[in-house]
């Protein structure tokens, strides 16, 4: 009888020490047979639990979560518990409940990550064959068969990346290791014999080459693999990169991998019948595939992981970017169990009454002349990542004394539900929830639109239905990141698809500093950051003081900070009140801007400047890495100077249309109007100022020049655009660009024809 009652196991592994040889080999081993051990045995019910991994400043993370289940009221994890601490006691105990063995060629490394997904399908345990004393020759003197065996029958290398692959009519891709994963493809998923939604991309038995590289025992991931074990996923750990023979198998043909990772994503998608793929994992970037150390690739560990994302997106998948250092999670198979209300609900958005309250907007929702900034806090969009960092983040004595909206992917729920729901059982007033990156999974949206590299016609709309059923359930209505990367930004398509699910904003890559799209209110997020481990809040306060420009009126803006504490963002709160900056949560900043954004832009939008501020009626300044200016007075005016990152290049000045819907029907026509000074030095009746617009083809289309006169040393420049778009196509979120010369003033700008090209939406 396995039911009851629930089984703890004692992992006994995290102590062995990061050096190859026979006695990690052994804990290696032992320890992927109990993660598949458990995900066979949880698949029904849950039954097996197990303990001991440390993380996140826990010693025993596993410890701390079987308490919050009972505190959640779990029945199961209030009852009395067997603690079991030797392995053939757990396998006398839950043996009987797998068929035998997977046996897999340590001579390639990928054929763990085979025996993965055999022993899911086939409900068979994982071993290699190593030669006595081993645990594969433990198992077979104690009478375990091997059902299926990934070498040779003589005992020779299976794949050996010539000739055709074995028991297929394939022909092998001339590498070993993805010979493996298309042998594993042809019998298990193209056949549906795995799951087609369920992929696991972790690092295989490489690990066992370079183990110290992680920093821990547990960044071997293999606590991972029970949930996906359970679920009868597709196991793999393959290049993305097209230009590069990977480091764990350097005489492939370069790409092969990557390749190989294309079939295999585009053989799931062909099978998940309109559903989104959920990948768990994330690219090992310090042991492979980046330039960091040792890994031996071509690219650094964040592009690798923007094109590892794009790919996925563009076969409609979406990852839960369990990353290094905090790559581990255990018993998802387990808690995926834990009883869930249908919904999950939360304070509501604020309402016209509540803000006007509050003193930041009056009764007819005209938002008070302050600067409102709100936290991101992230980064959760990885159950590994809940599962390590939440104990300390959430237990900070300081969370309730600042507003922060939590960043947590709606999708976490089904391997890490006790974090999502203690979390919501414990919130404080002043805590919210948002989705982070970018949705119900980390997505760039802008890949699941065509067209796509994939050839696949537009996953847009399932994305949308995958999300709206997140939302709803968890009681979400803003996204406080959507992530592009390396992907082309969302065109209308998708802006459309994310005020459907997402009413109370988006914020993200692409967007306007602030803005509408079809009513709901949009704002850019200074995505690079305001903090992370290791930055002090005097950084942080800095970075923030550098979004906002010297404009009179309302400003918002909104920084991401990755893995800090609340007493960090209490620190940094202070500081920021101190200087007049209002601090927010993310919902309130979007409802600002929404009441900011109803009415619409006033047509000749303006921008000007006086007394040391920039007037803008309806034109304002973004500022942005390439774009910045200082005020300054030239010739008894108030002036916009250019201020170029270095010298001897253009200056830019971005500029932003207030209020304008990004689905409004476009403007055909606008005439821009520019009054500037040229810098000391240029060439007599010369003008280096340039206009570019976004078109339908172009982000940076010149303005034509119409009408152009001195007078006084001042220069009236009247620029044509024609075909506008005004989509922020450019950067910052922009919708228009002056370029100069370093020095150049500019003293006033009017934009003229909005109102005939239906700007209020």
């Amino acid at each position: 009888m396995v039911d009851n009652p629930v089984v703890h196991f004692r992992m006994p592994y995290g102590a062995v020490r990061l050096e190859p040889g026979p006695a990690l080999e052994r804990a290696y081993d032992e320890l992927a047979l109990v993660s598949a051990l458990q995900g066979i045995a949880n698949r029904s019910a849950p039954r097996l639990y197990l303990c001991g991994v440390a993380g996140g400043g826990e010693a025993d993370l596993d410890a701390f979560w079987w308490e919050r289940l009972a505190e959640l009221g779990w029945e199961v994890a209030q009852a009395p518990v067997d603690e079991v601490t030797r392995l053939p006691d757990l396998l006398e105990r839950f043996g009987g409940l797998a068929r035998g063995l997977v046996v897999w060629d340590p001579r390639v490394p990928a054929t763990q990550a085979v025996a993965a997904t055999v022993a899911g399908v086939e409900d068979l345990l994982p071993v290699a064959r190593r030669p006595a004393p081993s645990l594969y020759a433990d198992l077979v003197a104690a009478g375990w068969c091997e059902r299926v065996r990934l070498d040779a029958p003589d005992g020779g290398v299976l794949f050996t990346g010539s000739g055709r692959i074995p028991g297929t009519d394939l022909p092998s891709s001339g590498s070993a290791k993805c010979d493996a994963y298309l042998w594993t493809k042809a019998h298990y998923l193209d056949r549906g014999r795995c799951s087609p939604v369920q992929l696991a991309y972790y690092i295989d038995a490489y690990w066992l080459k370079r183990p110290g590289v992680g920093g821990s025992f547990w960044n071997n991931t293999l606590v991972n693999s029970d949930y996906f074990i359970g679920e009868r996923a597709f196991f793999c750990d393959l290049d993305p990169w097209e230009d590069e023979s990977p480091i764990d198998d350097p005489d492939q043909v370069p790409g092969t991998d990557g390749r190989t990772l294309r079939a295999i994503l585009r053989s799931a998608q062909g099978r998940a019948g309109g559903r989104m793929l959920r990948v768990g994992g994330f690219p090992p970037w310090a042991f492979k595939y980046t330039t960091h150390g040792v890994a031996g690739g071509k690219h650094d560990p964040v592009p690798t992981e923007w094109h590892f994302v794009h790919v996925v997106s563009e076969y409609d998948g979406y990852i839960e970017a369990d990353a290094l250092g905090m790559s581990a999670q255990a018993n998802a198979s387990f808690t995926r169990h834990l009883p869930l209300p249908p919904t999950h609900p939360q304070r509501p958005a604020p309402r016209l009454a509540d803000l006007a309250e509050a003193g930041w907007c009056d009764a007819e929702g005209r938002v008070a002349p302050q600067r409102f900034f709100a936290f991101y806090v992230g980064d959760f969009d990885a159950p590994s990542w809940l599962y390590q960092a939440l104990p300390r983040l959430w237990n900070d004595p300081d969370r309730g004394r600042v507003p922060l909206s939590w960043a947590v992917n709606p999708n976490l729920a089904e391997r890490m539900a006790p974090a999502l729901a203690w979390m919501r059982a414990t919130a404080s007033g002043a805590d919210s929830f948002v989705a982070g990156d970018s949705g119900a999974g980390y997505v760039n949206p802008g890949a699941l639109q065509a067209p796509r590299g994939s050839g696949l016609p537009s996953g847009m709309a399932e994305w949308a239905r995958h999300c709206s059923e997140a939302y709803r359930r968890w009681d979400l209505r803003v996204t406080g990141f959507v992530l592009e990367g390396f992907a082309p930004r969302m065109g209308a398509e998708g802006i459309r698809a994310y005020t459907g699910f997402s009413p109370g904003g988006i914020v993200g890559q692409g967007l306007p500093a602030i803005g509408r799209a079809g009513g709901v209110p949009v704002a850019d997020l200074a995505s690079h950051g305001v903090g992370h481990p290791g930055v002090e809040p005097g950084a942080a306060v800095d970075a923030v003081r550098r979004l906002f420009a010297p404009l009179r009126g309302p400003q918002f803006a909104a920084g991401r900070a990755i893995l800090m504490p609340p007493s960090w963002y209490r620190s940094v709160a202070q500081a920021l009140e101190a200087e007049g900056i209002t601090v927010v949560d993310l919902v309130t900043l979007l409802a600002l801007i929404g009441e900011f954004c109803r009415r619409p832009p006033a047509d000749p939008a303006c921008l000007s400047a006086a007394g040391g501020a920039v007037d803008a009626g309806g034109l304002r300044p973004v500022p942005h890495g390439d774009g910045r200016f200082r005020l300054e007075d030239a010739a008894g005016r108030t002036c916009l100077v250019l201020e170029p990152q270095r010298a001897g290049i253009t200056g830019h000045l971005y500029l932003l249309v207030e209020g304008w819907d990004m689905l409004a029907d476009p403007p055909r026509g606008l005439t821009l109007e520019v009054v500037y000074r040229e810098p000391a030095g240029a060439a007599s009746g010369g003008s280096g100022l340039q206009c570019t617009y976004p078109t339908a083809s172009a982000a940076y289309t010149p303005a034509r020049v119409a009408a152009s006169h001195t007078e006084d040393g001042w220069r009236r420049m009247s620029f044509v655009l024609e075909a506008a778009t005004l989509w922020p196509a450019q950067n910052g979120g922009a919708h228009l660009r002056l370029s100069g010369p370093a020095g150049t003033a500019v003293a006033e700008v009017r934009l003229r024809g909005l109102e005939a090209h239906g700007g209020a939406g």
